[in-house]
C-alpha cells in the first residue's frame, strides 16, 4: 500500500533503523529527517502531513510555511505546549499517542508510588531502611482521569490488591481492575478515604491547579 500523503517522520538517531524500515515498506513519499528544527523548517513546505512532530516545532511561523499540511502525529499524549491559536484555528487535523503512550507511563507511576512506600529512596542514599516499608495490599488508591493511562495504572496496582477507585469526567466500562467509579465533582469527599493518589487527567482549563491547598488538607 503506498501512502497518498508526502509524510515527513522526525526522529531522533536511536530511531533511524526503525524509520528507515517503514520508508521501503511505503515508498519514496515518506522521509525522515533528525530532530532539528531548521531542516524541519525548510522541509515542511513540501508535506502534507508530519509524524512525531516535537510540540516545540509549533511555532507561528510554520504555518505560514506549510501550505499544504493537513495532517500532524505528535508521538506523546501531553500536547498543551502545543495548542498555540495558529493550529487551533487551522483546518489541521491533530492525532496523538495518548493510548500507546499508557503503557509506558503507567509502569513510571508504578515505580514512582514503590519507590515511595518501598522506602527506595533513602535506601540508596543512607544505605539503610529508615522505617519499615508500606505494603500497598489492601490500601486504597484513587486515580482521576480514566483514559488509556489511568487504565493501565489501574490494572497494574489492582496486582498488588489494592482497591481501585476511578475518577472520570465519563462514565468508564465495568472492568474487574476498578472497584469504584465517581465523577470528578465527587473528588472532594474520596479524598479522605484514599491512601494514594494518582493524578493522569489531561491538562486543561478544568484541571489546571485542581489539587490545591484545600484539596491536600482533605487527605489523610
Amino acid at each position: 500500500m503506498m501512502l497518498k500523503k508526502k509524510v515527513l517522520l522526525i526522529s531522533n538517531p536511536k530511531l533511524k533503523k526503525y524509520y528507515k524500515k517503514i520508508i521501503t515498506t511505503y515508498g519514496s513519499k515518506l522521509e525522515n529527517i533528525d530532530e532539528n528544527y531548521s531542516i524541519f523548517k525548510k522541509k515542511i513546505p513540501e508535506f502534507t502531513a508530519v509524524v512525531s512532530l516535537p510540540s516545540y516545532f509549533v511555532k507561528a511561523e510554520i504555518f505560514n510555511l506549510a501550505k499544504q499540511l493537513d495532517w500532524i502525529h505528535f508521538g506523546g499524549a501531553g500536547i498543551e505546549n502545543a495548542l498555540i491559536p495558529e493550529l487551533i484555528n487551522s483546518n489541521i487535523v491533530v492525532t496523538n499517542g495518548k493510548i500507546a503512550q499508557g503503557p509506558s507511563i503507567a509502569d513510571q507511576a508504578i515505580a514512582l508510588c514503590l519507590s515511595l512506600t518501598r522506602r527506595i529512596k533513602p535506601a540508596i542514599l543512607e544505605k539503610k531502611i529508615i522505617s519499615r516499608p508500606i505494603e500497598l495490599k489492601n490500601k486504597t488508591c484513587g486515580i482521576l482521569g480514566m483514559g488509556g493511562i489511568g487504565f493501565c495504572i489501574a490494572e497494574r496496582l489492582k496486582s498488588f490488591g489494592m482497591k481501585i477507585i476511578g475518577i472520570s469526567e465519563e462514565l468508564i466500562p465495568l472492568v474487574s481492575f476498578v472497584d469504584e467509579f465517581y465523577t470528578s465533582e465527587k473528588l472532594f469527599k474520596v479524598l479522605p478515604k484514599l491512601d494514594v493518589l494518582i493524578c493522569a487527567a489531561p491538562y486543561t482549563n478544568d484541571t489546571s491547579n485542581l489539587l490545591n491547598e484545600k484539596y491536600f488538607k482533605k487527605m489523610k
